[in-house]
């Protein structure tokens, strides 16, 4: 499958549809599945310039406010699953550049698939 941008579709909503077809895959039914939200740096200065109530018109957070934005779209990616998939979604805001961050989320990756490893022996 090749996406092509398309000028005239939001990249937001574009994700949204992506992530919804992901997850209606049968192939993927009840596996756990990881989202990463990265470029936060990037969406942290862009929500500064451009109104995220753009993208979500019903969005009632805190203008300007990229950890309410993120939260808020985190809340929409998952809410695309369909009720018949029992998948667990992971989600993860990150910035590839900041190592720290990096750190801390494979190790909180590594935790879940861990646990996951360990709840399919018992």
């Amino acid at each position: 499958m090749m996406l092509e941008e398309d000028e005239s579709v939001s990249r937001i909503k574009e994700s949204l549809d992506v992530f919804k077809m992901i997850t209606s895959s049968r192939f993927l039914a009840g596996l756990p599945i990881m989202l990463f939200l990265n470029k936060r740096d990037i969406f942290e200065d862009k929500i500064k310039i451009k109104p995220f109530e753009i993208a979500f018109p019903k969005y009632r957070g805190i203008l300007g406010d990229w950890k309410s934005a993120a939260e808020y779209l985190k809340k929409q990616l998952v809410a695309q699953v369909p009720q018949n998939n029992e998948s667990i979604i992971y989600a993860h805001i990150t910035c590839a550049v900041d190592a720290a961050n990096i750190k801390f989320v494979f190790e909180a990756v590594r935790d879940s698939i861990l646990q996951r490893a360990l709840t399919t022996l018992t």
